[in-house]
């Protein structure tokens, strides 16, 4: 037999209020003080009690009336006037004081967020409207299988297309989506595995490859440094062994160094002088990228990043970089 705290009319009065959504299950829980698994109990006691549903129904009925016939002002009133002369007495000092409305707002955050209501009801306490709130319902995004499909398809039409190209694409032809999703996508779902690199005698540029040793080194397992000179405009891409620092490959791009070209670079390397057992690399952010971690990751490479705050490493790329100037002025 069960025993409760409260009678049977007290915990009808509460399910009334649930169902009919008088209340929120928050409040009550709050109000009863029980749990939400016991306000639920308390309603499978009352379902099929006819009585009960009666009650509930005529609880319904002058509801929907008032949600049906009354009007966004009217309802702004109808609780100015419904309350007792100390909240209208509130309501209209704050209408006085409040001019632009700024203390309001204020007013209509902290409702929502402490007793979980809507704006809408909100606004209608503090005794605004929606629109002065300013409140925009934020637009639902479109679902992610979506996305996905239009960037595999892009993808596989251009299986070299970068990611912020990908994106604009995206954006022309679907304005209302957005970066973010876009991004979220791509990374979650995985789609750069759908890219593909080019071939290093496709990434050729003008610009011709300087062999900066004369004779190769093929020496596997090895521990190479990868640096970067700035000559003007052009920059140059290098590999020096770092036990016996010597010079193994140079590289001179015209252009703006980008990702895929150090990735083209490193695999020339590596077929030239064997694969490395680790690289050690200056902490920049063309060196510092995912695409090179993951490339290493592939080629069972350890990396090993060197800070340029640090003295020591400075002098260290000094050198070489130095090095590497004087051994490319033989060849000019």
């Amino acid at each position: 037999m069960n025993s409760y705290r409260y009678d049977a009319k007290k915990r009808k009065q509460w399910v009334l209020e649930k169902v009919t959504r008088l209340k929120t299950v928050r409040q009550i829980l709050m109000e009863a003080s029980i749990t939400r698994a016991t306000l639920y109990n308390w309603i499978e006691e009352f379902k099929g009690d006819k009585d009960f549903e009666r009650e509930a129904e005529n609880f319904r009925k002058p509801a929907a009336q008032k949600i049906i016939k009354t009007s966004k002002p009217e309802l702004l009133n109808q609780v100015s006037t419904d309350g007792d002369e100390k909240y209208q007495m509130l309501v209209s000092s704050i209408a006085a004081i409040d001019k632009n409305k700024s203390f309001s707002k204020r007013l209509v955050a902290v409702l929502i967020k402490r007793y979980t209501i809507n704006a809408a009801q909100a606004c209608a306490i503090a005794g605004i409207d929606t629109e002065t709130y300013g409140y925009k319902p934020r637009k639902p995004e479109v679902e992610d299988y979506v996305v996905y499909d239009a960037l595999v398809k892009t993808i596989h039409s251009n299986k070299t297309i970068s990611f912020d190209d990908l994106c604009v694409i995206c954006l022309e032809k679907n304005p209302t989506w957005t970066r973010k999703q876009i991004k979220r996508v791509y990374r979650d779902g995985m789609v750069y595995l759908e890219r593909t690199r080019k071939n290093a005698s496709e990434q050729k540029t003008k610009s011709s490859e300087i062999a900066v040793a004369k004779n190769r080194i093929q020496k596997p397992g090895a521990s190479w440094v990868l640096g970067m000179l700035n000559e003007g405009k052009d920059s140059v891409l290098y590999i020096v062994d770092d036990e016996t620092k010597t010079p193994l490959n140079a590289h001179i791009f015209s252009n703006s160094l980008k990702l895929n070209n150090v990735l083209s670079f490193l695999e020339q390397c590596i077929l030239e002088n064997g694969l490395p057992k680790r690289m050690k690399l200056p902490n920049i952010a063309v060196f510092s990228s995912r695409e090179i971690i993951r490339w290493s990751w592939q080629h069972k490479m350890a990396l090993v990043t060197l800070s340029l705050e640090k003295e020591e490493n400075n002098k260290l790329f000094d050198s070489l970089g130095e090095k590497i100037r004087n051994v490319l002025n033989e060849f000019r």
